[in-house]
């Protein structure tokens, strides 16, 4: 069985299929088989259109990954400073930490993202 169409519309980038996917009743918080949300996935492809379609839409965007991580955690370790501020617009707890106990902030320093360390702090 492959994993919900919603998180394969976002890893593809395909923001208008996730956008009639979510119309249709897709659940915003579905996970694949990795524990990930679509959230997570277009975080992790750097894909703000989609992020922005699914935090409209309620994606929660706390959800964590079964290593602790969150969408917030993957986009500061990655330097996706536009992916940061709008999840932190949407409502991203910095605060909160990973399965070994990192915070976005931790994540972003260990990556040389002083920007998103400063972003975080706020």
């Amino acid at each position: 069985m492959g994993q919900p169409p919603l998180i394969d519309a976002a890893l593809r980038g395909d923001t208008n299929e996730v956008r009639a996917l979510l119309a249709a009743g897709a659940d915003a918080n579905a996970r694949n088989g990795r524990g990930w949300t679509a959230l997570m996935c277009a975080t992790v492809t750097r894909d703000l259109e989609t992020m922005r379609a699914l935090v409209d839409a309620g994606a929660d965007v706390n959800t964590r990954a079964p290593d602790g991580s969150d969408a917030l955690m993957k986009a500061s370790l990655w330097g996706f400073a536009a992916g940061v501020a709008l999840l932190l617009q949407g409502g991203a707890d910095p605060e909160l930490t990973d399965a070994d106990g990192w915070t976005a902030s931790q994540l972003a320093a260990a990556g040389g993202h002083t920007d998103i360390v400063e972003m975080l702090m706020r």
